[in-house]
Order: C-alpha cells, then structure tokens, then sequence
C-alpha cells in the first residue's frame, strides 16, 4: 500500500482501522502471535536477502 493510493482510497483506511480494532480486541497471547506470523511473512524476502552479511 503506497500513501498515495492510502489518500485517495477511503475505504482503504477504513479496512486498516477496523482490522486494527479486530486485533486490539485478540487476548494478548492470540494478538502476540498473530504480530508474529506476519512479521515473520512480511520479513522473509530481507531474511533472505541479507542472510550472512
């Protein structure tokens, strides 16, 4: 999601605030680990990449 698209799609920012209030309703532990899966998805591709350097 580039800003510019974030700007001129309302419902874009929309669906982030509710999903953001989904996640704050998770009991922590659920919520620790949800952060965590998709950290570690988003972060694999730099993983790789800068692997040993």
């Amino acid at each position: 999601l580039g800003t510019v698209r974030l700007k001129e799609d309302g419902s874009l920012i929309q669906q982030l605030a509710d999903a953001c209030l989904v996640v704050d309703a998770l009991e922590p532990s659920v919520r620790e680990e949800l952060v965590k899966t998709v950290c570690h998805k988003e972060l694999a591709a730099y993983e790789q990449i800068f692997e040993g350097t």
